[in-house]
């Protein structure tokens, strides 16, 4: 009984894994694809700027600008998607330590539970001797 136990547990916590990095790289997926629709936004903005105005070309300067102002965005977005995944592990590493101390818990639990039921058959075996 206690190593059926011992495995639903095991199971269950499999599971609870398996869905917490689902939910962590749906989570990602959906905050890179949000970070890509607004640079696709912001080159959309500046390309019908540039059409509208009708510049063609644009003095290397700017250029060198706009690029160096993606790569800021670009860095900045990294930094945050590194951030948000180290505090998505902190937080699955908290909830599995969670889940392991419930374990042991219910573990010990039932590990007491046990001892009692042994104690009480054998306080009955005795009792049922001594008649």
């Amino acid at each position: 009984m206690e190593k059926l136990y011992i495995e639903q547990i095991t199971k269950q916590q499999e599971q609870i894994d398996e869905q917490l990095k689902q939910a962590q790289n749906q989570q990602y997926v959906e905050y890179v694809s949000s970070k890509l629709d607004d640079i696709l936004k912001f080159q959309q903005q500046e390309n019908s700027s540039l059409q509208s105005s009708k510049q063609l070309t644009l003095p290397i300067e700017e250029l060198v600008a706009l690029s160096k102002e993606l790569d800021g965005r670009f860095q900045r977005s990294i930094r945050q998607l590194q951030m948000k995944q180290d505090q998505l592990e902190i937080e699955q590493s908290s909830w599995k330590n969670q889940l392991r101390e419930k374990e042991q818990q219910q573990l010990l639990q039932l590990e007491q539970e046990k001892s009692q039921i042994d104690k009480q058959f054998k306080e009955r075996l005795r009792t049922i001797h001594m008649k």
